[in-house]
């Protein structure tokens, strides 16, 4: 009898345990399911761009549901929503909003609730006025609270040229439940006349970062008139350096004949003289918005990389917002913002946009990113700006090979194609057939290139290394000219 209950108990216990073993599996499965549903997907290799827009393909963000069904006490009581008063504060620099009561969150099933400005100006969202997406703005209202003051800072941007600055906002109140709009309506417009807390969009700079030499119209008065000459100095090695650089490469001609589009693995054709390269004139570079130093250290550090690879490009940069012709724009791509700008949410961070109705373009960065990959999208931008392509490399700032390299520097292969573009022997937009015959290429060697251009990333010149280390921080500028010093003290 002993023997049997032993029996009996052992069998109970292993059949429960396979099914205790099953259900840890299950739940296990549960919570890496639950996990991956709510992880938004980094945008580390999976960067596409299509027209010189950025796309992060697989970043959509996770919207929390909710099976939630409120009551619908407020979203069904238009009464309610035009009660609530909205308006300019006696001394006209802050909003005031007043709810009729405490909206009961828990009841209603309302999530949000958002003070919007939408700017009424003309073409706002065109290319024409780029400044113009520094003018939209949204603060979101604790539901907690009947009464709120908002510290509204609308910025106009600017009014000259062509240029037309934001003359009048409309003031809207959204209201969101979980899964639905609640209410959405203007409660108020405001203009300089009855709100005060309007600025001037500026440019973004910090004194000692941008090299003074590289700033536009730089008062020389304000530094020591030694250090000054010999920023300058290294200014004009840069440009001799040019020299030392490797010869233009077949390679570079064959990549700068193709581009690359969103999830299409393969090269586009897109020929030679469609590049659009800088021309002539004076390119002065300005950052607005939610910028920060280290985006000044990267443009910095173009500029002078500029010097060496493409010496004949005027490029510099000023914190006068009438000198700037290459605005360069930082917003976070918040769903408000996708919105009423660009329609960046899910596709976009950072877009060029060409010189339709400005000098040279203007381009924007999603400016909620703070590491690598922020200057990472800010350097690509700027390599479309000087008329890089995509491509396909591992290792290019223009690369859209999935488990590529996102450099925040122009790599071996960028400075190549950057080498030959700039090359003053080009004097216009000539075919490639015209490139092989003034740079003295191999026209063979450039065929076998183009109908293989994915071996066109194999090559590696190593006068570029230097110039690299440079940019990633590794050696002064003045290491960068020692070797070129001695080569000519030889």
């Amino acid at each position: 009898m002993g023997d049997k209950l032993i029996v009996i108990a052992m069998s109970w216990i292993l059949s429960w345990s396979a099914f205790a073993i099953d259900q840890l599996s299950t739940t296990y499965k549960h919570i890496i399911s639950q996990k991956d549903e709510s992880v938004i997907a980094l945008p580390d290799k999976n960067i596409l761009e299509q027209d010189d827009t950025k796309f992060n393909k697989d970043s959509e963000s996770i919207m929390e549901k909710s099976t939630f069904s409120g009551d619908d006490k407020y979203c069904s009581d238009d009464k309610f929503w035009d009660s609530v008063e909205v308006k300019v504060s006696r001394q006209k620099n802050s909003i005031g909003v007043l709810f009729p009561e405490v909206i009961d969150t828990k009841k209603s099933g309302i999530r949000y609730a958002y003070i919007q400005a939408i700017p009424l100006t003309y073409n706002y969202q065109t290319y024409r006025n780029s400044h113009h997406m520094h003018g939209v703005k949204q603060v979101k209202l604790e539901l907690n609270k009947k009464s709120h003051k908002i510290n509204l800072d609308l910025i106009k941007g600017h009014d000259f040229g062509n240029n037309y600055p934001i003359k009048e906002w409309d003031i809207n109140l959204v209201v969101n439940t979980y899964s639905d709009i609640c209410y959405e309506g203007v409660k108020l417009q405001v203009n300089s006349l009855n709100y005060n807390n309007i600025k001037n969009l500026e440019v973004f700079y910090v004194k000692d970062i941008i090299n003074p030499v590289y700033e536009l119209n730089f008062d020389v008065r304000t530094m020591d008139e030694d250090e000054y000459l010999k920023q300058f100095m290294i200014k004009q090695s840069l440009k001799q350096l040019n020299k030392k650089l490797p010869e233009p490469h077949e390679a570079a001609l064959a990549l700068l004949n193709f581009t690359v589009y969103p999830d299409l693995d393969e090269y586009a054709p897109s020929s030679f003289n469609s590049s659009k390269r800088i021309e002539n004139g004076k390119v002065v570079i300005g950052l607005y918005g939610d910028v920060i130093q280290d985006d000044l250290r990267t443009v910095n550090n173009i500029l002078e990389t500029l010097n060496s690879v493409a010496p004949n490009v005027d490029i510099s940069y000023s914190s006068n917002e009438k000198e700037v012709n290459l605005p360069i724009h930082f917003a976070p791509c918040t769903e408000f913002f996708s919105d009423v700008v660009n329609q960046c949410k899910n596709k976009a961070a950072g877009t060029f946009y060409p010189p339709y109705y400005s000098d040279y373009g203007w381009i924007w960065v999603d400016a909620k990113y703070k590491s690598d990959f922020r200057q990472h999208v800010l350097v690509h931008e700027i390599g479309h700006a000087l008329g890089l392509k995509h491509n396909l490399c591992f290792n290019s700032s223009m690369s859209y090979a999935k488990w590529g390299e996102e450099p925040s520097y122009f790599s071996a292969t960028d400075l190549m194609q950057l080498r030959l573009l700039y090359d003053d022997r080009i004097k216009e937009r000539y075919s490639s057939s015209h490139v092989v015959t003034y740079l003295d290429l191999d026209p063979v060697k450039f065929k076998e290139f183009k109908s293989q251009p994915s071996d066109a990333c194999g090559v590696h010149q190593s006068g570029f290394d230097r110039l690299i280390q440079y940019q990633q921080g590794e050696i002064e500028i003045e290491d960068l000219l020692e070797e070129y010093m001695e080569g000519e003290n030889d």
